[in-house]
C-alpha cells in the first residue's frame, strides 16, 4: 500500500504526498545494517534476534539523518514507524503526540504489506483478515483517523463483484455495509451470505468486478 495514496487520502499538504511515498520507501533502511541471518531466517525469531531487529529503527534513522534530499518527516518515519500512539511501541515509546504523521501512515501500510505477503514461516493473510485487524488495532495502536480513511477507500466494494470466501465458495457482493467495510453481504447460488453475523467466513480473494454468470 503506498503512502503516497495514504497522504493524499488523509488530506496532507500535496507537499507532503512525495515526502511520505519517499517514507514509505526508506523506512526500512536500517536492515542493511542487521545480520542477513536474521532478516532472511526462515523460522521466527528467537528472543535476542527481536531485540537486534528492532534497532533497525534507530540504524535507519542514522543512515538518513544527514541527507538534505528528504525532509524531517522521512527520516523520523525510519525511526518511528514501529511506534504505537498508546505508548506501546518502540524504540522509545512515544505516545501519539509525538509520532510524526509519516511514521503513523507507514505503520498502517506496513502492517498491511507485511501481513499480506507470503514469509518463509507462514502464508500471506487475506487483505480483508488485516484489514480487521487493523481496524481493532485503531483502538489504541493506529491513528484512529488515518485507519478509517484507509479502511474506507479500499473497501469500496461495488454490488456485482465477485468474490472467494474462505471456505472457497464464489459469490457477487449485493449490499456493503459501511458501518462494517470488510464484511458485506455475498450472494452464493442464490443464498444471502451476511459477513457481519457469519464470523468464521471472510473473503480470501477479489476476483472480478462482473456477474458470476458471465
Amino acid at each position: 500500500m503506498s503512502c503516497f495514496m495514504l497522504a493524499k487520502w488523509n488530506g496532507l499538504p500535496r507537499k507532503d504526498w512525495m515526502q511520505a511515498a519517499l517514507a514509505g520507501l526508506l523506512h526500512d533502511i536500517g536492515n542493511a545494517k542487521i545480520d542477513k541471518s536474521i532478516l532472511n531466517k526462515p523460522t521466527k525469531l528467537a528472543p535476542d534476534e527481536v531485540e537486534e531487529m528492532k534497532r533497525h529503527t534507530v540504524l535507519g534513522y542514522q543512515l538518513l539523518k544527514n541527507v538534505t534530499a528528504i525532509n524531517e518527516g522521512v527520516k523520523l518515519a525510519a525511526l518511528q514507524h514501529h511506534e504505537r500512539i498508546d505508548g506501546s511501541g518502540y524504540p522509545l515509546g512515544l505516545g501519539s503526540d509525538k509520532i510524526h504523521p509519516y511514521a503513523k501512515l507507514v505503520a498502517i501500510s506496513d502492517i498491511f504489506n507485511a501481513m499480506t505477503m507470503n514469509r518463509g514461516y507462514r502464508n500471506a493473510t487475506s487483505a480483508y483478515v488485516v484489514l480487521e485487524q487493523i481496524l481493532q488495532d485503531s483502538f489504541g495502536k493506529l491513528d484512529p483517523a488515518y485507519v478509517q480513511t484507509f479502511i474506507e477507500k479500499v473497501t469500496q466494494f461495488h454490488n456485482g463483484t465477485i468474490v472467494r470466501l474462505s471456505d472457497d465458495r464464489i459469490g457477487a457482493i449485493v449490499f456493503s455495509d459501511r458501518s462494517h467495510p470488510t464484511r458485506p453481504w455475498v450472494s452464493v447460488n442464490g443464498t444471502i451470505i451476511n459477513l457481519t453475523t457469519e464470523r468464521l467466513l471472510y473473503i480470501e480473494e477479489i476476483m472480478s468486478g462482473t456477474d458470476i454468470s458471465n
